[in-house]
């Protein structure tokens, strides 16, 4: 299976929907914070989602160094 994307015509958001069980969402704070309001429990997700490859890690040895990467660049709140 390969990963999919869709993103505006202008650049201004992009969704990249991955077969490793995740999504990604940029955009502009607008577009993301409309999107949050359809996933009222993200926090919780994105609890999961890091338990998930800590498990991988710890099963598979998996690298998940590449999430603190992405991760850090955003800031999570619900507020």
């Amino acid at each position: 299976m390969t990963e999919n994307s869709i993103y505006s015509v202008n650049s201004k958001w992009g969704i990249l929907i991955s077969n490793e069980q995740h999504i990604l969402i940029g955009g502009k704070k607008p577009f993301i914070e409309k999107i949050l309001t359809l996933f009222p429990d993200y926090d919780e997700r994105l609890s999961d989602f890091l338990g998930l490859w800590q498990d991988y890690k710890n099963e598979f040895d998996t690298d998940i160094s590449w999430i603190q990467t992405i991760l850090g660049r955003f800031r999570f709140t619900n507020n």
